[in-house]
């Protein structure tokens, strides 16, 4: 009896969205393998029901991953999703490993100390011509996967709550977003909201816990009796499948399910540095014109080359104008307006339209994750 090839695998604590990333990645790997992960905070949350074995450790701690990979027996493969510790760790203990990025769209430069040794496995989703060609030559070793499962049926239900708004705040638990920051962009959507008329009790708004505790502090929320939760993932997508609009900051996941589901679906202004990309990629494939922070003022430009902490640190400040600012305010809350029901379809029609154009060219000169982790898994390579 051949003894099952242990595969030991994590995802950046970021949200749900590399979770639900590494989630597909291992459903197509399928069930011949012994799986293990390595995770804390929102990442150990999403899998606390899936079945695989975990070890509860912390992610940003390279010396407590090392420790932990020398642990097991044996380990034929190591599978991060944009945690660059883990690898390192790996690459430390002899390990093979695979480096799941995600956005290849944004870096220009590899990622610091990742082993040159490892294969990067993009996971194309934003990326145009041009930045998986930029890829390519960033990594010694470099394979494209499609960041879509092709036989996900599109849905067009309208069996929903279409009174019911979910609005989604994600991307706010980065270290260079300030509390501050937190709650001043939560002020900024209630605001927006309560201007374009919004019945504030059909709004179920879902944010990060640490906004949620710092919402229970604010007069103003109170105030407006917003109801403003932290859910798992699994009551997100519970929330979702019974809204009539989801209301969002431009996640990759968190728009891509909303519309694989044929929910109507708004994009905030962006939480953090990588969401000023994505919401710009998001209205090229949508057809839409969603602002951005340049839209609002000449003044809010991201400039080219500034770091990631640098380009948050600016948000910061851009969001404290803007939620100070009427008629900015006034701009963005026209987007909240509800539209007639025929322009609803039309809506959901273009955005379903551009995610199945989306999807086919992502796919094309793609590899299988399963066919990657086969040649890191055969002993001959």
């Amino acid at each position: 009896m051949s003894v099952r090839k242990h595969i030991v695998c994590d995802a950046i604590p970021f949200g749900y969205g590399p979770a639900r990333i590494l989630q597909k990645v291992l459903d197509l790997l399928g069930d011949g393998f012994k799986i293990t992960l390595l995770a804390n905070g929102s990442t150990l949350e999403y899998f606390s029901t899936y079945p695989i074995s975990f070890v509860e450790c912390n992610s940003y701690d390279e010396a407590e991953l090392l420790q932990q990979l020398r642990s097991f027996d044996r380990v034929d493969l190591v599978i991060s999703v944009e945690n660059e510790r883990m690898i390192r760790a790996a690459n430390a203990a002899g390990q093979k490993t695979l480096f799941i990025s995600l956005f290849e769209f944004i870096w220009e430069s590899p990622l610091e100390a990742l082993p040159e040794d490892t294969l990067v496995a993009v996971y194309r989703m934003l990326e145009q011509d041009e930045e998986i060609e930029r890829a390519k030559k960033k990594y010694s070793k470099v394979a494209i996967v499609s960041g879509f499962d092709s036989s996900e049926p599109m849905s067009h239900s309208f069996d929903c709550e279409r009174d019911f708004s979910l609005v989604h705040i994600g991307g706010l638990n980065s270290k260079h977003i300030t509390q501050g920051h937190q709650s001043t962009y939560l002020l900024f959507v209630i605001q927006a909201l309560d201007l374009a008329g919004r019945n504030l009790k059909k709004c179920l708004l879902v944010t990060h816990p640490q906004v949620v505790a710092a919402s229970r502090h604010s007069k103003f929320v109170r105030g407006k009796k917003a109801r403003v939760v932290s859910l798992t993932f699994q009551q997100y997508q519970h929330e979702l499948l019974s809204c009539g609009e989801l209301i969002t900051t431009p996640g990759i996941s968190s728009v891509v399910d909303a519309v694989q589901q044929g929910k109507l679906t708004h994009l905030l202004l962006p939480a953090n540095f990588t969401q000023v990309h994505q919401l710009q990629q998001f209205n090229r494939i949508f057809r839409t014109k969603y602002p951005s922070f340049s839209d609002l003022s000449e003044n809010y430009n991201v400039q080219a080359g500034a770091s990631e902490s640098c380009c948050n640190n600016q948000i910061n400040h851009w969001i404290d104008a803007v939620a100070n600012d009427i008629a900015a305010l006034r701009t963005y809350s026209i987007l909240f307006s509800r539209a007639s029901g025929p322009d609803q379809f039309e809506i959901r029609v273009r955005q379903a339209k551009g995610l199945r154009e989306w999807q086919k060219d992502v796919s094309e000169n793609s590899e299988s994750i399963a066919s990657i982790a086969g040649r890191l898994l055969d002993p001959n390579t």
